[in-house]
């Protein structure tokens, strides 16, 4: 082993090797201070303050190449809270805030280099503040004001502020609202347009639209989902004509695949309940479903929980669906998650025995391809005695028939 030092390069011999690049070293030190219970930097406790869990200093000397040595040190809070509480303020900052804390939480950092300099280290930020304040502009009201601020993901640290608000339009039987529509500022700690700072200002689409119609022959609506974050996108619609048929449908899409990759996958449930039409022996024909999905998988592991939990009943003629539209498709999601170059399709089905209507089944067939072809074959059975106004006894079964079939090339 030995250390070469010549006046144009330094290199390291090792056992059985040639010479070889002297490797990065450095040296540093860090002092750290860990009180018992939280420090408040600004403010007083109970009260809006500024305060944090620890702190730590460091100094680092680093050797980089013959020609490059870096000095850096840094300043670090771990546990830093910004504390607010609308309590103590006047009326109207007690309305905006309310009368719980509002806590901004993160790890805050500073450090310095002569080689890259200052840079900030922040992550983990999170605030949102709801302002209930209904106001009125003809048709359209404003329902809820929302002030949200949070810290921005990837390598470069920042903060996104955004304002929005919850529309609602009523226009004779057409009602619609909209959910977090507004704009937003996203400022990176970088060199961009605003000298160190790289700000930019957009409009912040809504995470959700509804829209509801109601009239003597037709009833119904819809809400749309928008999680533009991880591009995954829902929606669920249910339209009832003159009493008599009863439409039902449930959509998911993402332009995400399971690796992160770009690319396209959907599900889409459509189902119709009509007046029961007689097709002999006393049962009935009372409604009537489809199912296809595009680069989307179906988990057997989690059908079999869904017969214990009932959320098989979600994929066969679900009851409700725009007012049980969040649970109803994580349901959903979780049985048929996306997957490259899976596909399904279903039928549905819904038959009834008895006059007044005792026993009803839902039935579905499900197939998976390509190769290995996966079939289930899942439905609900419901009998309420002595009829279905009256339900002295009610007795709910679900079950599930699965099988997976693998085809030699």
């Amino acid at each position: 082993f030995g250390v070469i030092i010549t006046p144009w390069d330094v290199n390291v011999r090792l056992p059985f090797q040639n010479s070889a690049q002297l490797p990065d070293f450095g040296f540093g030190a860090t002092l750290k201070y860990i009180p018992e219970s939280p420090l408040i930097l600004l403010g007083s406790p109970n009260a809006s303050r500024l305060e944090f869990g620890e702190a730590a200093v460091s100094f680092n000397l680093n050797y980089l190449d013959l020609n490059t040595l870096e000095l850096a040190a840094g300043l670090d809070f771990e546990d830093f809270k910004i504390v607010l509480k609308g309590s103590e303020g006047d009326g109207f900052l007690n309305k905006i805030l309310g009368d719980k804390e509002q806590i901004i939480e993160s790890d805050l950092g500073l450090s310095w280099s002569n080689i890259s300099g200052f840079k900030f280290k922040g992550g983990g930020l999170a605030l949102e503040i709801a302002l209930n304040k209904h106001i009125q502009l003809g048709p359209l009201a404003i329902e809820e004001l929302i002030i949200a601020i949070k810290s921005l993901s990837g390598n470069t640290a920042g903060v996104e502020i955004s304002a929005g608000a919850n529309l609602s339009l009523q226009l004779g039987p057409f009602f619609a609202i909209a959910e977090g529509l507004g704009v937003s500022l996203k400022t990176k700690f970088e060199e961009g347009n605003v000298g160190p700072f790289d700000m930019r200002v957009g409009f912040k689409p809504p995470k959700g639209l509804g829209l509801f119609l109601e009239t003597a022959a037709v009833k119904g609506g819809g809400y749309l989902f928008f999680d533009h974050d991880n591009h995954k996108y829902a929606g669920v619609a249910e339209l009832s004509i003159k009493d008599k048929i009863a439409l039902k449908a449930i959509g998911l899409i993402s332009t995400r695949m399971q690796d992160g990759s770009k690319g396209f996958s959907m599900l889409l449930i459509i189902t119709a309940e009509f007046t029961p039409i007689n097709i002999g022996f006393g049962f009935t024909l009372n409604g009537v479903g489809g199912l296809v999905g595009i680069h989307r998988t179906m988990l057997l592991d989690v059908l079999r929980t869904g017969v214990k939990t009932g959320a098989i009943a979600n994929i066969l003629f679900p009851v409700d669906p725009v007012k049980n539209a969040p649970a109803l498709i994580a349901s959903i999601g979780s049985v048929f998650p996306v997957a490259q170059g899976r596909f399904a399709f279903g039928i549905m089905g819904k038959f009834g025995w008895g006059t007044p209507t005792l026993i009803t089944i839902d039935l579905g067939l499900i197939i998976e391809v390509p190769n290995p072809v996966r079939f289930a074959i899942l439905g609900v059975l419901r009998v309420a005695l002595p009829s279905e106004d009256t339900k002295t006894i009610r007795i709910n079964v679900n079950f599930l028939g699965l099988s997976l079939i693998h085809i030699s090339e």
